[in-house]
């Protein structure tokens, strides 16, 4: 039975037996038993290589964060996590100067400014993930939409 550590678009943690591409945490989420209790433990959500360096660790250790799984990056994203500033600097310096393009900054904001506006727009309202309608025809490339209970 594969753990429920696979990240959804829309942040939602299930148990599926799909491969990441990256993983990430968001903290200590899981007791000791390896189930989750917690949706969030931190307001930093970041997503990481899978390997790097000599680091090695046991997915779902008791008292360590929850090691959680991407099927791609635009998941991650979509998702509410951003690039690690440590295994992913390149892709961390791109998403920094895209955020300030994006929110017309002058200059790229530091991991705490953006991990603070992250954490309030990922913010669960009545239990739900905030959605915001909009017509098809002025969506960018790239983006999930939720569609029948489904990214």
């Amino acid at each position: 039975m594969p753990f429920q550590n696979r990240v959804t678009p829309g942040g939602d943690l299930i148990a599926v037996a799909d491969r990441g591409t990256l993983t990430g945490n968001r903290g200590v989420l899981h007791d000791e038993r390896g189930r989750i209790v917690r949706r969030v433990a931190v307001r930093r959500w970041i997503t990481c290589v899978l390997v790097f360096g000599d680091r090695h660790r046991v997915v779902m250790t008791a008292k360590r964060y929850t090691h959680l799984f991407f099927l791609a990056e635009a998941t991650a994203l979509a998702a509410g996590h951003r690039p690690c500033g440590e295994c992913r600097k390149p892709d961390y310096r791109r998403f920094r100067r895209c955020w300030a393009v994006a929110r017309e900054m002058r200059d790229p904001p530091g991991a705490e400014a953006t991990d603070h506006v992250l954490h309030h727009e990922r913010a669960l309202v009545d239990g739900r993930r905030k959605t915001q309608p909009l017509e098809a025809g002025t969506l960018p490339d790239g983006v999930f939409v939720d569609w029948q209970n489904g990214a």
